[in-house]
């Protein structure tokens, strides 16, 4: 199955690129899809985003899923379906 990932703002900058599709076996997880990332990308962005959110850290609010957030480490092994969208985004600051 196909799965799109959408980087935005700074994680654009350190992933090298704004978007990145990925193909996985059929019933692959977001955890899945998080290893797969970090296969594919800068290893700047590694660092910064993929190693705190793989463990379930704080970053997890930082995932949507088809537009939903994925807040909960069990959220991590939802089950992703051909066509679905991932975005990273990160967090906002300011008033």
């Amino acid at each position: 199955m196909r799965v799109e990932i959408c980087f935005c703002g700074p994680f654009a900058e350190r992933a090298g690129r704004d978007r990145l599709v990925v193909d996985l076996a059929d019933g692959a997880t977001i955890s899945d899809l998080i290893k797969s990332i970090g296969e594919r990308v800068e290893p700047a962005f590694n660092e910064a985003f993929l190693e705190r959110l793989g463990s379930g850290g704080a970053l997890l609010r930082l995932l949507l899923h088809n537009g939903r957030h994925v807040c909960r480490p069990s959220g991590l092994l939802t089950r992703l379906s051909h066509g679905d969208r991932i975005t990273l985004v990160p967090p906002m600051e300011g008033g």
